[in-house]
């Protein structure tokens, strides 16, 4: 209580909650889910990528191809009062000199990056750099120990890393990794989008970019072999791409490029299996039938039936032809 001039007044009521202190703006709430694609890492840390951005940097990839190109990713970064995050919502791309690309390799030179910079705060000066991106039109989308050394640059715990693969069908389209230590970062699908069974937000139409409309695959689902086809040859075409998505798989998790085998390497893959095949056909054959003509002749009882040796006279051992005619007909011995 707390008096005035004698007269009694109540005090307010207290404040009933928990207080957080941040050091980064406090994200009260998600941004759009039809907008902007949630991706998190294991420890909590969340990046928000607007789905624009991804259109930008499939048009890039596109028209940078067979080479490599990156440019700078810009947003803001808050905080959801437990862990950092990120928000994406622009792409700056380079001009020409700002980046030096090559098929296997991509470089932001300083000044290419300082006058990237400079073109985003003239459009928005409230705009801060979050992260960058860059492509990989030969390879799968994974960081390669050159591209985390560039993102070991970026020192905010919810700095973006964002690379896109070029191949017509990749594991992943894109991913996301978080950090300077370069933590993966996968997408969250909102609930109302599973329950509703509604498509997810892609890089962006067929129109930029080969299957970037669609949704990225899960990792263990594989291609549905097509029906009504008997040859052994188009089944076993059909059966490689199952092992393409393994081999995928397993360097992704290596962090090594990956390699793929042109149409006529498959074609004759195919052959030399079938071939294979074949061959081991054959053999369980003969085996089989070497095996059926031992148990013909064993008897019920389990005994062998053994021809006895033929039997000869001394008077007719120098004479190959009386030997031939003289001999009896075998006397089956039986030996247990």
């Amino acid at each position: 209580m707390s008096t005035f001039l004698g007269d009694a007044v109540a005090a307010p009521p207290r404040m009933v909650g928990r207080v957080r202190r941040t050091e980064l703006p406090l994200l009260r709430g998600a941004p759009d889910p039809e907008r902007f694609l949630e991706h998190a890492t294991a420890d909590g840390r969340r990046v928000f990528v607007a789905d624009h951005v991804l259109r930008d940097l499939a048009r890039l990839e596109r028209a940078e191809h067979p080479d490599e190109t990156a440019g700078l990713l810009f947003g803001g970064f808050f905080s959801d009062g437990e862990r950092a995050c990120a928000i994406v919502t622009r792409l700056v791309r380079p001009k020409p000199g700002e980046v030096i690309g090559t098929p296997a390799t991509v470089t932001i030179t300083a000044e290419g990056s300082e006058r990237m910079i400079a073109r985003a705060w003239r459009e928005d000066p409230l705009l801060k750099p979050v992260g960058w991106g860059h492509t990989h039109p030969r390879f799968e989308a994974y960081f390669s120990p050159v591209d985390r050394q560039e993102q070991g640059s970026w020192r905010e715990p919810a700095s973006v890393g964002l690379v896109l693969s070029g191949l017509p069908d990749p594991v992943d389209r894109y991913r996301v990794f978080v950090g300077p230590e370069s933590t993966p970062a996968e997408r969250v699908v909102p609930r109302a989008q599973l329950v509703a069974g509604r498509p997810q937000p892609g890089p962006g139409p067929a129109a930029d970019h080969p299957a970037a409309s669609a949704p990225p695959p899960p990792r263990t689902a594989v291609r549905e072999s097509a029906k009504g086809r008997e040859e052994p040859v188009a089944a076993l075409r059909l059966a490689l791409p199952r092992l393409h998505v393994l081999r995928r798989a397993v360097a992704r998790h290596a962090d090594r490029p990956v390699v793929r085998l042109r149409p006529e390497i498959q074609r004759d893959l195919a052959r030399l299996l079938v071939v294979a095949i074949a061959a081991l056909t054959i053999a369980l054959a003969l085996a089989a039938g070497m095996i059926a003509g031992r148990a013909a002749g064993l008897r019920d009882d389990g005994r062998a039936v053994v021809p006895a040796a033929p039997q000869t006279s001394p008077s007719d051992a120098g004479d190959p032809s009386r030997q031939l005619s003289s001999q009896p007909p075998p006397t089956p011995l039986l030996v247990p």
